[in-house]
């Protein structure tokens, strides 16, 4: 990286629980490590129900685009655990029509018809 970083940020992510501060730490740990640019440092640590982020960079834009980027996987990742964890619950609203019509549940078929045990 040449120079020394100027531009920090510190990031905190406030997880529900020390599964989902985990979880989210084991999918934004690998994308830290291999970061794509030389511009900018990663570092992720974890610490009961929280996640941190510091993000070193020489320059401005660079700093924001990896704000942006690390916010952005974050909220994906929130997004997916929180949908994995109501799959148990019933049919998923992420799955289409076509897709709950092939759950053996007693749900509606392709032709609408219902299904019976």
């Amino acid at each position: 990286m040449g120079r020394t970083p100027r531009n920090v940020a510190r990031i905190t992510l406030k997880c529900g629980s020390k599964r989902m501060a985990n979880a989210l730490f084991r999918a934004l740990e690998p994308e830290a490590k291999a970061a794509p640019t030389g511009r900018s440092r990663i570092g992720i640590s974890r610490k009961g129900n929280d996640v941190k982020i510091a993000i070193l960079s020489r320059d401005l834009s660079s700093l924001r685009a990896a704000i942006n980027t690390y916010l952005r996987l974050a909220s994906a990742c929130q997004g997916l655990l929180e949908a994995l964890k109501g799959l148990g619950e019933g049919p998923s609203p992420l799955l289409d029509s076509r897709a709950q019509s092939a759950l053996p549940d007693g749900s509606k078929d392709r032709a609408g018809k219902l299904n019976r045990p």
